[in-house]
């Protein structure tokens, strides 16, 4: 039986990763144009309804995703009962889902 927490947070985790897959999409394409500022990306948050974007460089996308648990969110979308904020600035924070670090 799984807990109310743990079904949230694997429903989180699917929604990321959809998010994260777009994301990837959006960067492999910056990186054709040779975007050299901010870039728009979606926020990989949980929330399916989310629909804020985040501007980053390309360089801040690559960081951030140097680990597969790490997602890129808005400032105050963390999911406390399932991740840890691992950096936070004004434009940007990142999330760590402690079980997916391996």
């Amino acid at each position: 039986m799984t807990s109310a927490s743990e079904s949230q947070g694997e429903r989180a985790a699917e929604i990321e990763a959809a998010f994260r897959r777009a994301n990837e999409v959006l960067y492999r394409r910056f990186q054709e144009l040779g975007a050299a500022d901010l870039a728009p990306f979606l926020c990989e948050c949980g929330d399916d309804r989310c629909t804020q974007t985040i501007r980053l460089t390309l360089e801040e996308y690559e960081e951030a995703r140097g680990r597969p648990g790490r997602f890129v969110v808005v400032p105050g979308h963390v999911i406390l009962e399932v991740e840890r904020v691992v950096e936070a600035g004004e434009r940007y924070e990142v999330v760590e889902k402690p079980s997916r670090t391996s």
